[in-house]
């Protein structure tokens, strides 16, 4: 079967049923394609290392040889070269062929009909079927294609949970999640964002959601998440420390002003779903809310009504309008604004 899917996958990267020939993997997340690639290589012809190639030239380490295809793109013919070259130490050996475009599709597809002294791992990119590169090799029968889509919340938290499973390291449920909604856009990164995890519980053997926070969370997001609700819920006490710890981590008065103003406006949006007899939880399901935020965000949905929605967004606007021109006092007038509009929500 030359098109892998699903557990046929797995099964592949764990016993290839093949020892030479083409593999082509691809997809829209490069971190992934990378990581399937190495884990391949790994099985093949043990671990492999990795330099900075000069133009023309391939790394060899051990029985790996690693081109970008770049380095090739003049003389794709050269691949062949690489690919039946035998090992000088015995053993399999394995060509890593990274950044392969449409242009080497005739010469990979020739070289998986022919056969090749060494297995050819290639990495593509988001192809479609209508590419030559993913298309030609799709029919020959000594090929195998696979495709590395991003990882879903599914796929993610499976991911999470074993990693920390294999390092006999407990995490926390709401940790889970809280990472599972941080990560996910990369493959690379979430590994990345894993290993400093795990690292860091070496010694606790735990992990909270207060540590995912604390060291994988976008904490300007979470600032900006902290005054915002304050605010929406008029939670006057709250809102003064968060904009305070705002400002001094850094962020701009005018950052936190529009951040308040895409709040409350899709609060609107939000609030004419629930005068229509939406339930807010259907709501913050839909608009993909953290669930962290979601007794705040549903206590703004119900107490604010419309007028008053429209209202704070006018009065933003204003705000905005008059911190450009006066920037020295944009601090000031921030602070005001919002104080102003939590109290106003604390009275609804």
């Amino acid at each position: 079967m030359t098109v892998l899917r699903g557990r046929a996958i797995e099964n592949f990267l764990h016993r290839p049923d093949i020892s030479t020939g083409v593999v082509l993997i691809y997809g829209p997340d490069a971190g992934l394609v990378r990581h399937t690639a190495k884990r391949l290589l790994s099985v093949v012809a043990g671990s492999p290392t990795s330099r900075t190639l000069a133009s023309g030239e391939s790394a060899t380490s051990d029985q790996i040889t690693s081109i970008h295809f770049s380095d090739l793109e003049a003389d794709p013919a050269r691949i062949a070269i690489e690919a039946n070259t035998m090992s000088l130490f015995g053993g399999t050996r394995a060509v890593h062929l990274r950044g392969a475009t449409n242009k080497a599709a005739v010469v990979l597809a020739r070289l998986a009909e022919e056969g090749t002294a060494s297995m050819l791992v290639v990495e593509g990119g988001a192809l479609t079927p209508r590419d030559a590169l993913r298309r030609n090799l799709e029919a020959v029968n000594n090929a195998r294609v696979m495709a590395c889509y991003p990882d879903n919340d599914r796929s993610l938290s499976e991911l999470i949970t074993t990693t920390f499973s294999a390092a006999e390291i407990k995490i926390d449920p709401d940790a889970v999640m809280t990472l599972r909604d941080i990560l996910g856009n990369d493959r690379g990164v979430t590994l990345g964002e894993l290993e400093k995890l795990t690292l860091y519980a070496a010694t606790s053997r735990h992990i909270s959601r207060a540590d995912v926070l604390a060291l994988c969370g976008d904490n300007a997001a979470i600032a900006l998440d902290a005054i915002l609700d304050a605010t929406g819920t008029g939670h006057t006490a709250r809102f003064d420390t968060a904009f305070s710890l705002a400002l001094d981590a850094g962020i701009a008065p005018a950052a936190i002003l529009g951040a308040a103003l895409v709040h409350f406006s899709s609060l609107r949006l939000m609030r004419a779903e629930f005068d229509n007899g939406a339930a807010p939880e259907a709501i913050l399901k839909k608009a993909r809310s953290h669930f962290s935020r979601a007794n705040d965000l549903g206590s703004q949905i119900r107490s604010l009504n419309d007028q008053r929605l429209a209202t704070t967004c006018t009065r933003l606007h204003q705000v905005i309008l008059t911190t450009r021109k006066n920037p020295d006092l944009a601090p000031m007038l921030a602070r005001q604004a919002l104080l102003s509009i939590a109290f106003t929500a604390a009275r609804v």
